[in-house]
C-alpha cells in the first residue's frame, strides 16, 4: 500500500508503551529509502524541530530531519498570513516549538495588544499567564487555539489539556475562539502544500477515530487507521466514522 507521499499522525510513531516499534521502524526506512515524501503532523508544541529529532532519535528513529515535521500551529500561522496580510502581531502561550515557528514565519512577537495570541499546551503556564490572555481576549485579541484536548494519557498517567481552559475562556468571555485544531480539514491542506502534494496522491495515516480519521473524510482524503495504537473507545466510533484502510501495524502499509 505505499502511497505516492504520506502524512503521518505523531501518535502514530510511538505504542502505548511510548517506545517505537520494529514495524514503525521498517516502514519508516522503507519511505525514506524509497524517497517518498512525507511529513509527521505535530500536536505537541513543546519541543523545537532539532529538539524532536534528538527525541525520536533517542527511541530508535535515527534518520528524521527537520522538514519532516509540520507543526498543527504552522498550518494556522500559513492560512491566518493568507487571509489578514496586514495583522503581524502575536503572543503566544506553548512550548519551544511554537515560539521557533511563530519567529521563523515573520510574526513579530507583541506582548501588548497583539492581533493574536497563540494558545497551546504548557505545563509551566500559571494563573497569571491565563488570566493575561482573558484580558487580551476581552480587548480585542483573537485567541487562536492550536491544541483542545481536555486530556492527556501517558503511561497510564492522565493530564488536563488546554481545552478545558479554552472552553472557559470561550464562555465567560463571550468571544468566538478560532480553533484551529483536529478535525479542521485545512491542517491536512496545509500540510499538504508543505511537502507539494496532492491530496488524490496521499495517504493521512492516523491513530484517532474521532478527530483524525474525521478530518481526513472532511478533506476528502485517503486515510488509514493503524489499529494497534488506538484507545479502546474509539472502536464505538468506526461504525460512524470509517477510514479508508484499517491495518494492525505501520509495516501493513508496505504489503
Amino acid at each position: 500500500m505505499l502511497a505516492n507521499s504520506f502524512i503521518l499522525s505523531e501518535k502514530c510513531l510511538l505504542g502505548v508503551d511510548n517506545q517505537v516499534s520494529e514495524s514503525t521502524l521498517r516502514f519508516i526506512n522503507t519511505v525514506i529509502d524509497s524517497n517518498i515524501p512525507f511529513v509527521i503532523l505535530q500536536y505537541d508544541h513543546t519541543k523545537t524541530k532539532e529538539e524532536l529529532i534528538k527525541y525520536y532519535s533517542s527511541k530508535g528513529l535515527k534518520r528524521f530531519k527537520p522538514e519532516n515535521f509540520f507543526y498543527v500551529a504552522e498550518a494556522a500561522i500559513h492560512r491566518l498570513k493568507s487571509l489578514y496580510p496586514t495583522k503581524n502581531k502575536v503572543a503566544y502561550i506553548g512550548g519551544k516549538g511554537l515560539e521557533e515557528i511563530i519567529l521563523k514565519s515573520g510574526f513579530l512577537i507583541a506582548w501588548d495588544k497583539p492581533d493574536y495570541i497563540f494558545v497551546g499546551q504548557d505545563t509551566n503556564a500559571t494563573y497569571d499567564d491565563y488570566s493575561y490572555i482573558f484580558n487580551l481576549v476581552k480587548h480585542g485579541t483573537k485567541l487562536i487555539a492550536i491544541e483542545d484536548d481536555t486530556y492527556t494519557l501517558n503511561n497510564d498517567k492522565y493530564t488536563l489539556g488546554i481545552g478545558n481552559f479554552i472552553d472557559m475562556i470561550e464562555n465567560v468571555s463571550k468571544e468566538v475562539i478560532v480553533r484551529i485544531t483536529m478535525p479542521q480539514p485545512m491542517i491536512l491542506g496545509e500540510a499538504l502544500s508543505y511537502i507539494n502534494q496532492a491530496k488524490e496522491n496521499a495517504i493521512f495515516v492516523a491513530a484517532d477515530i474521532r478527530k483524525e480519521i474525521e478530518c481526513a473524510n472532511r478533506a476528502k482524503m485517503n486515510s488509514v487507521y493503524v489499529g494497534d495504537t488506538f484507545m479502546n473507545e474509539d472502536v464505538h466510533d468506526l461504525k460512524e466514522i470509517s477510514p479508508t484502510y484499517l491495518v494492525e501495524n505501520l509495516e501493513g502499509l508496505l504489503r
